[in-house]
């Protein structure tokens, strides 16, 4: 497993630590928080495999199942 360093090696300061506080807000039950940031960090880093993960689970949470499959093979 990796750890979260790892999982955000690439992106900027700034942009590593908004994806921490997704995974927060996720953990919390915090999902329209975590949908938002998730959005707003896709901007910045549209193809990072730990931003897609968070972008596939949020939808997995949403029910959006066939959209998290095509975000979570990318």
């Amino acid at each position: 497993m990796l750890t979260q360093q790892e999982r955000v090696a690439g992106l900027s300061p700034e942009t590593a630590q908004r994806v921490t506080a997704i995974l927060q807000a996720l953990e919390q039950g915090r999902i329209d928080e975590a949908e938002r940031g998730v959005i707003a960090v896709l901007a910045q880093a549209p193809q990072h495999p730990e931003v897609l993960s968070l972008h596939g689970t949020v939808q997995m949470m949403r029910g959006r199942n066939e959209e998290a499959i095509v975000t979570l093979v990318q």
